[in-house]
């Protein structure tokens, strides 16, 4: 089997950034399939996963990532957003069209509290 595994963010305040993530990830399906004191594992049925973990070492930064999660529908990728921002996160571009991407390129994106942008995509119509 090939293809990606996971994606690990490092975040600067565990509880912080693991509230503004639970509601956005269910809003897309993901659930929390493991969790320690400052670890957090969410996947969809099936599929790759996200990790969001306290960065423990002071040599490394946080924020500053993209990534790009998608959703089955159009609907979908509005609650995503929806339920970022009521969590906590910042709005970074708000469910629309990206016709610059493609002619069907739907998207919203947040930041979380380390100014990683996290975007719901679909190519539905």
């Amino acid at each position: 089997m090939t293809g990606l595994s996971h994606v690990s963010l490092y975040v600067s305040d565990f509880a912080k950034s693991k509230a503004v993530y639970v509601p956005l990830m269910k809003a897309l399906g993901y659930k929390i399939a493991f969790e320690r004191e400052t670890l957090c594992a969410f996947s969809p049925e099936g599929g790759s996963g996200i990790i969001l973990g306290l960065c423990q070492d002071p040599n490394k930064k946080v924020g500053n990532v993209h990534v790009a999660l998608a959703a089955d529908t159009r609907d979908l990728v509005g609650k995503f957003h929806k339920a970022a921002i009521a969590a906590g996160a910042s709005d970074h571009g708000a469910p629309g069209p990206r016709p610059n991407y493609s002619p069907t390129y739907y998207a919203a994106f947040i930041k979380d509290p380390d100014n990683n942008v996290i975007e719901a995509v679909t190519n539905s119509e």
